[in-house]
């Protein structure tokens, strides 16, 4: 299937587009053609507020991996949104969106949203002090609510039925698949609890968020022999894993595909989907005529590659997904 772009969007998409009505030409004969992937948990706002100390400088790490859109997943408050936008959004050829920290002190949470909408695109809710959690979760739920946007939120500091319970639609549980020794998707025996099924029938999405602590092989292996899998793949990168266990998109996506899940379920679970989370999904996620062209070319390497999750625990897979090429809004910038 070849591409043709024009003016930075997707003009057609079919077999055999005459290569001479082309100024630039890419051969990527033998190459997954994918959407630019969505990478649905980040923190690249490195200069103040939550993750300041951990946060990753985001055209460097993410566009040589394919990854043209990222979700700063909660390193912002509604007092830094401006500088936000114009030291990072602004100065980023990769799209940013963001998600607004919650915590004790509250602010201007739901005023935040609605004056940044291209913006911010919803709330965070990380555990804190467990005297607090409760408040703050409730906090979170009513900023959504006010402005009107998505809630992710950690399955720590609570019982997870209860962050369930306040999960609604559209929402997002980030580090779905997380270790023990904390409670997860599954109960003593290792079954998927009836509150997950339950929170995923009434459209809650299950993100993986790997990070150093968030993502147990063991854990995504029983999830998926149950019929369980994440809506979204994502890396939760920061500056304590992106040397190890989580390095970058591509490899993350290669641990699914180790673990038995099928490419193209991979590749949606790293655009399209996130793309309906985001409520993009026109926008990006796509390769459909009209959609603005982020394109990422991948390599499927074939060989014994070692997968490595936040425990230590490793899974060896037949495959690895290698980015070659990569066109922001039809610019190449890899």
């Amino acid at each position: 299937m070849d591409v043709a772009i024009l003016e930075g969007r997707v003009a057609d998409l079919k077999e055999d587009i005459d290569p001479w009505k082309s100024r630039h030409l890419i051969d990527a004969k033998g190459l997954i053609i994918a959407p630019g992937l969505i990478d649905l948990h980040t923190h690249i706002y490195y200069l103040l507020g939550h993750w300041s100390r951990d946060t990753l400088e985001v055209d460097s790490t993410s566009l040589s991996k394919g990854v043209t859109t990222v979700l700063d997943a909660g390193s912002v408050y509604p007092e830094h949104v401006d500088a936000f936008r114009y030291y990072i959004a602004n100065r980023s050829r990769t799209r940013v969106y963001a998600l607004l920290c919650m915590r004790r002190q509250g602010g201007c949470y739901a005023g935040a949203v609605k004056a940044n909408r291209d913006l911010v695109v919803g709330i965070k809710w990380h555990h804190g002090p467990p005297e607090e959690d409760a408040a703050t979760l409730s906090m979170a739920r009513d900023a959504a609510d006010w402005g009107e946007c998505m809630l992710m939120c950690e399955p720590y500091g609570l019982e997870l039925k209860t962050i369930l319970g306040r999960l609604y639609k559209g929402d997002i549980l980030t580090h779905s698949f997380h270790p023990p020794p904390r409670k997860g998707l599954l109960d003593e025996n290792g079954r998927v609890l009836p509150e997950v099924w339950e929170a995923v029938n009434r459209g809650v999405y299950l993100d993986q968020g790997h990070g150093r602590s968030g993502f147990s092989i063991e854990v995504a292996e029983k999830c998926l022999k149950q019929g369980l899998s994440p809506f979204t793949i994502s890396t939760n990168l920061h500056k304590r894993c992106i040397r190890g266990p989580v390095y970058d998109m591509p490899t993350t996506m290669s641990k699914w595909l180790a673990l038995g899940m099928p490419l193209e379920e991979v590749v949606k679970r790293s655009t399209w989907h996130p793309a309906i989370v985001l409520k993009k999904e026109d926008e990006i996620g796509t390769l459909k005529v009209g959609a603005c062209a982020d394109v990422a070319c991948f390599k499927l390497l074939e060989g014994d590659f070692p997968f490595v999750d936040s425990v230590g625990e490793t899974r060896r897979g037949r495959y690895k997904l290698e980015a070659t090429h990569v066109l922001r809004a039809g610019e190449v910038v890899f």
